[in-house]
């Protein structure tokens, strides 16, 4: 598994700069606190490598004063819930050009249910100080049933050896 600084190199993408760019495309500043507001955002991080995504996902933190709240927990919501929150939408040619991937997971819900458990389960990971703080953010992960069925098993094939104490 790459590490998120390895899958910046390999894209020669800054994660601040993305955030950033992911921000302007999709209109961040005019958000309201609303998870079902934020699947666009959702959807661009799921372009990503999971470990990228995450953490291109906490950059979002840096923008807590332009909205008005955090949304770092929104977006995860709306990854978490992109199952039942995705509707079609209607996106610029200039971005599917830039973002070949976003026209993917538009067209496929079992790509975008496999994208965003793989996203979460590579926060858990990535967010957890241990295994029983990995169990507690399991249990409070706000996901839809089929997501996060999955997010327990992307987090069995990660690390088999705990994944029956995190999602039991």
């Amino acid at each position: 598994m790459k590490t998120a600084s390895d899958q910046s190199y390999q894209l020669k993408i800054i994660k601040e700069q993305e955030a950033a760019s992911i921000a302007q495309a999709c209109g961040f500043a005019d958000k309201p606190h609303d998870s079902a507001a934020f699947v666009d955002v959702a959807l661009m991080l799921l372009c990503l490598p999971s470990e990228f995504g995450f953490v291109v996902g906490l950059e979002f933190s840096n923008f807590a004063h332009q909205a008005g709240f955090q949304p770092f927990g929104t977006i995860m919501v709306a990854v978490g819930h992109i199952d039942s929150l995705y509707r079609p939408m209607f996106v610029r040619k200039s971005l599917l050009d830039r973002k070949p991937e976003l026209d993917q997971l538009l067209q496929s819900k079992e790509l975008r249910i496999d994208r965003a458990a793989k996203l979460l389960a590579t926060g858990v990971f990535i967010s957890a100080q241990d295994v029983p703080d990995a169990k507690r953010m399991f249990r409070a992960m706000s996901a839809d049933p089929i997501v996060k069925q999955r997010v327990a098993q992307e987090i069995g094939e990660k690390d088999p050896s705990v994944a029956q104490a995190i999602v039991s």
